[in-house]
């Protein structure tokens, strides 16, 4: 049934909404999010709306893909093969890497192509990377099981790369990977949409059994100079708040509350209030001098 709804999306043909249930119809768009096919979500996504209004994943999608800019033009095309841990995008000239962390549902908080349309204008190597927690998550197999076998390989794509560079961007439990991993890779800044910061059940009140992981705020304190952090995440949601807070004393770490949002993805309301283009902006300026800001 949802490949079926998918075709009526791909098509120019106007949908008629009684074709499939309410929840059919979001895991038919969901898949079309996920393959970051922007023109047919244009097309259908006010039509199914207007037929659906009370559903908050309609209307949050529908004001993010009015926002959603074409991607740039200097970069060879991407789109997103789900099959793969690690793509890269390259940025002709630049010196500078941001690795990408998706979190536990293979996500940016949004599908990869679809963010790819807005990162991809940032003058820097892109790489989108799956499975690279440095956790173990119970039941799954994934690249980045083995930390210090995902930190050898982080290293050789930044070494691939010729970046002098490093920045991290992660979203929920890649934003605990994008924390850690920009640590270790001497990152400048780290951009962790509602992250994970403690995944120590001896002191985590939301701890999970399918997670083993530890607390990352000691690791920050020691370190002499960690990367500019900021946390994008909403106040309302326990869990995030908790993590966030948690961080709140980190040195050259800052906490961006989404007051608007009350789940745990804030990517809608960011985009949707024009934020996000100044958080791709702060991950490249966190922390410098003028001087910096101007080479």
């Amino acid at each position: 049934m949802i490949t079926g709804l998918m075709k009526l999306l791909r098509g120019a043909t106007p949908v008629d909404p009684a074709a499939g249930r309410a929840s059919q119809w979001i895991a038919a768009c969901e898949e079309l999010v996920i393959a970051g096919d922007i023109a047919a979500l244009r097309r259908h996504l006010p039509v199914l709306y207007a037929a659906f209004p009370h559903l908050g994943y309609l209307s949050s999608m529908c004001r993010v893909i009015t926002n959603v800019p074409e991607p740039a033009a200097n970069r060879p095309d991407f789109r997103d093969d789900r099959t793969l841990a690690i793509q890269v995008s390259p940025c002709p000239g630049s010196d500078t890497v941001m690795l990408c962390f998706c979190g536990a549902s293979d996500r940016l908080g949004l599908g990869i192509s679809l963010m790819h349309a807005w990162l991809s204008h940032l003058p820097v190597h892109l790489v989108y990377l799956r499975g690279y927690w440095p956790v173990r998550i119970a039941g799954r197999t994934y690249a980045g099981a083995d930390p210090e076998a995902a930190l050898a390989t982080l290293r050789q794509i930044v070494d691939d790369l010729d970046a002098r560079e490093v920045l991290c961007w992660g979203h929920s439990l890649g934003g605990y990977s994008a924390l850690l991993y920009g640590l270790e890779l001497r990152a400048h800044a780290v951009v962790a949409f509602a992250p994970k910061t403690n995944l120590d059940p001896a002191s985590n009140p939301f701890a999970r059994a399918t997670y083993d992981g530890g607390d990352l705020k000691p690791a920050y304190l020691a370190a002499e100079t960690p990367p500019a952090a900021c946390i994008v995440y909403a106040p309302a949601h326990d869990e995030d708040n908790y993590h966030a807070g948690h961080f709140g004393d980190v040195p050259h770490t800052e906490l961006w509350p989404v007051p608007d949002a009350d789940g745990h993805n804030v990517l809608g309301e960011i985009i949707t209030a024009g934020k996000l283009e100044r958080l791709m902006d702060w991950v490249l300026h966190a922390g410098r001098t003028d001087v910096e800001r101007a080479a």
